[in-house]
């Protein structure tokens, strides 16, 4: 299990993490702003509350801690 997965069963009452293929939601990754990966968009009762990329769980931890 990758970091992202372990904080994904850690926070699933409270995040939805999900994934997507580069290739096959070329249109979605354009459209979100995608520049890197993995890059994580946080959203929240439907508004886009951050973005950003990361490898680091520490860092994608403090984003959904501060977002919560």
């Amino acid at each position: 299990m990758t970091p992202f997965e372990r904080m994904a069963t850690e926070f699933k009452r409270e995040v939805c993490f999900v994934q997507a293929c580069a290739e096959e939601g070329a249109d979605m990754m354009r459209d979100l702003g995608v520049r890197s990966f993995p890059t994580f968009v946080l959203y929240r009762d439907g508004r886009r509350m951050d973005h950003f990329a990361t490898s680091c769980s520490e860092t994608l931890r403090e984003h959904i801690e501060d977002s919560l």
